[in-house]
């Protein structure tokens, strides 16, 4: 049985978010009161943290929506976490996945490490000389 969870805003738009049970979880979201925008942004960030060279390297994924943080993965906490309300489905979905998962923990060998070992020479052995400031 769905239930219909509906919250106002200040602005007067009405949001309503309607999900099923927890075998089937239903989503989605209906927005009324103002014209919907002509595009969306959707954009996914994939980092790697190097601390100590290669001894200490932490992978993060965000997946960010109209300039929103949805959802991210880091490779410390191993599974996929929500920011925000409409990032859980996506969560919880991608949780479930254990292939999916296996991938992104891999990611800090298979994706951080690789990109480290061929860019080693150009992160470390960047040097510049001083160059005096420029007065405009």
């Amino acid at each position: 049985v769905a239930r219909d969870k509906c919250q106002r805003v200040p602005s007067g738009v009405r949001f309503c978010l309607v999900t099923g049970d927890a075998a089937q979880p239903r989503c989605s979201l209906v927005v009324t009161g103002t014209p919907s925008p002509r595009f969306f942004q959707f954009m996914p960030v994939f980092e790697c943290h190097y601390l100590n060279g290669t001894k200490r390297v932490k992978y993060l994924q965000r997946v960010i929506y109209n300039r929103q943080q949805n959802v991210h993965f880091d490779s410390d906490v191993g599974h996929f976490v929500a920011d925000t309300e409409l990032g859980k489905p996506d969560a919880d979905y991608w949780n479930s996945l254990p292939g999916k998962l296996e991938d992104e923990r891999a990611s800090v060998d298979t994706y951080c490490q690789c990109n480290y070992k061929a860019n080693e020479d150009f992160i470390l052995n960047r040097r510049a000389p001083p160059s005096p400031p420029r007065l405009w």
